[in-house]
């Protein structure tokens, strides 16, 4: 990737984008919420939303209606670690408002421990993964709970 391109995207996203925060799961053994940083942009302008989301390796969805009078809409969002970083890459570039917002979002990312997803190294309900089935990683505890809770099931048939 060029250097432009990284300049390039900071621009788009200062100018039309969108940094946030994304509340939205809640932790099953401690009640904790988590979250996870994103970096999204929407605009009618197609080719630039593609070439944005084709720079952050990410989704482009649309055209989204906004009814009577308005262009249709094209959307891009990075989330979790690919933010995470990007929001690193894209700091420098960016102005003194989005970069207060970017560093808002990271101290959150950063604070919020280890991820979920395929970075992370324990399951949603907190358990280490410990095995692998079928190229997933699989966690015996929860395997556990399911075979003891399907079982229930079966005798109180």
């Amino acid at each position: 990737m060029r250097s432009t391109d990284v300049a390039w995207v900071a621009g788009i996203v200062e100018g039309e984008g969108c940094i946030t925060w994304n509340t939205g799961g809640l932790n099953k053994v401690t009640g904790e919420r988590y979250g996870t940083p994103n970096v999204q942009m929407s605009m009618s302008d197609k080719d630039v939303v593609a070439r944005v989301a084709n720079i952050l390796k990410s989704n482009l969805k649309g055209p989204y209606d906004k009814g009577l009078g308005n262009k249709p809409q094209w959307f891009t969002c990075a989330g979790g670690q690919k933010a995470a970083s990007w929001l690193m890459t894209l700091y420098p570039f960016l102005g003194e408002r989005r970069r207060a917002k970017a560093a808002e979002v990271l101290a959150l990312w950063r604070a919020s421990g280890p991820t979920r997803g395929k970075y992370s190294s324990k399951c949603i309900r907190g358990h280490d993964y410990d095995g692998h089935r079928n190229g997933q990683r699989t966690c015996s505890e929860c395997a556990s709970i399911r075979n003891t809770n399907r079982d229930m099931a079966l005798v109180s048939v």
